[in-house]
């Protein structure tokens, strides 16, 4: 099955989904202000959770 079809969504948005997930847990805000994330965390942590998320076998 498919990460389309699992109802997840595709790799891209689960990938963004981690992200948002990682940057919530180490309180780096995506929002600006005080602990912004810079445009490199945001560009390398999506990349690394991408390519985790199209590591994983479909279920």
């Amino acid at each position: 099955m498919s990460l389309e079809t699992n109802g997840l969504g595709c790799p891209e948005a689960v990938a963004y989904a981690l992200m948002l997930h990682l940057a919530a847990v180490e309180g780096v805000s995506l929002a600006g202000g005080e602990n912004s994330a810079s445009k490199k965390w945001i560009m390398n942590t999506y990349a690394k959770c991408l390519e985790l998320v199209k590591q994983q076998p479909a279920s």
